[in-house]
This record gives structure tokens, C-alpha cells and sequence, in this order.
């Protein structure tokens, strides 16, 4: 069963529950997938004095997955390395 939470946001985030398992805080829409060389990984702490309204940010619906950066590898991966993690547009996340 999946439930809307309680939001005045007709696109608000959602609970699923499956069996005995309950997944929350789920959002429904694009995904976008970028990828490419060091600039990529510009940290956001060096934008803030050219972008002072990224200390209040407030995107929780904009998710960011980081993915570990690892060492070359000489073949095709069919999984990424462990560890990845998501993220919210937030202030208080958007550092990362």
C-alpha cells in the first residue's frame, strides 16, 4: 500500500509499506543522471560566497545520491562501490 504523508502539496512525499517493511520519505518524478570529470565534484562550500542563498536553501525535494568515488577499474563494473548515500537540496544537507 502506498499513502501520501501528510502534506498540503498534492505531490508530497510517500510512505510504502510491504508486509512488515515500511519505506518513507519516497518522491516520484525525473531522475537525472550526470556524470563526468573532477568538476563534477565541485564542493559547494566553494560557491557560497558567489551563491549566498545556498546557506538557506530549502529543496527537500531535490535528492542528490553520491556516489563513492572509487579506483580505476580495468573492466566493465556491474555494481558501484558500496557506500553511497542520498541527500536533500536542504541547508543543512547541501554541503555534502
Amino acid at each position: 500500500m502506498v499513502c501520501p504523508i501528510e502534506t498540503s502539496e498534492s505531490r508530497g512525499t510517500f510512505v510504502m509499506e510491504i508486509n512488515e517493511i515500511t519505506i518513507r520519505d519516497i518522491l516520484v518524478g525525473d531522475v537525472w543522471l550526470a556524470s563526468g570529470q573532477s568538476n563534477m565534484e565541485t564542493p559547494i562550500a566553494r560557491l557560497t560566497d558567489r551563491f549566498p542563498e545556498i546557506n538557506v536553501s530549502d529543496f527537500n525535494k531535490i535528492r542528490y545520491f553520491k556516489v563513492p568515488t572509487q579506483n580505476t577499474a580495468e573492466s566493465v563494473q556491474e555494481n558501484m562501490a558500496s557506500g553511497g548515500k542520498w541527500f536533500t537540496g536542504t541547508a543543512s544537507e547541501v554541503m555534502n
